[in-house]
């Protein structure tokens, strides 16, 4: 790859990684995944660096990508982790619960994964910033001043961003978890 190559494929990396980033993370749910991710779709695009036609193609192509690598990840993987879990849990509670407590526990386990798919699914619907404000404070566990600085803005107004977004989710979604809590 010659030096013009090299220093485009640089351009569109700096670009674009954190929107690469929070794509695998929107579909992964998952800090280190999501990273692995990123640097696999932007690997891929770089010994395919001869077919980008321009920004915009790149952009579509790496958003398309990293999204059907993860989404194809989780599929190949669906059925091992659920087995995972039913082992794990079984192993920790073998004297104490019966196959149908285990399975009752992984039903509710992916009830409350199905549920958190469907408000972050929602918030990013809803408010974009919202949705990416509340996944680095509280998911990524970024602190207030380091988030408010990748997003472009002061604390304060993060702070207020991520209360109206809490209170939204609360206002939506809030009867829904209760009647998830009262399961348990």
């Amino acid at each position: 790859m010659d030096a013009d190559r090299k220093e485009k494929f640089g351009s569109l990396y700096e670009k674009k990684k954190n929107l690469v980033y929070r794509t695998a993370f929107y579909y992964s749910k998952n800090v280190i995944e999501a990273e692995d991710f990123m640097q696999a779709a932007f690997l891929k695009l770089y010994t395919r660096m001869d077919e980008v036609q321009d920004e915009k193609h790149a952009e579509y192509w790496l958003m398309r990508t990293v999204k059907n690598m993860v989404i194809n990840y989780h599929r190949k993987n669906r059925r091992v982790d659920l087995t995972d879990d039913i082992v794990l849990t079984s192993d920790l509670h073998r004297q104490t619960l019966s196959t149908e407590d285990v399975m009752q526990i992984n039903e509710h386990n992916k009830a409350y994964m199905d549920f958190r798919d469907e408000v972050f699914s929602a918030l990013y619907e809803e408010n974009k910033n919202w949705y990416f404000a509340v996944t680095m404070v509280f998911c990524m566990n970024v602190t207030y001043d380091i988030a408010a600085r990748e997003l472009g803005m002061n604390t304060e107004s993060l702070y207020s961003m991520v209360y109206r977004a809490k209170q939204w989710i609360k206002r939506m979604y809030g009867d829904k978890y209760k009647e998830l809590k009262d399961l348990e």
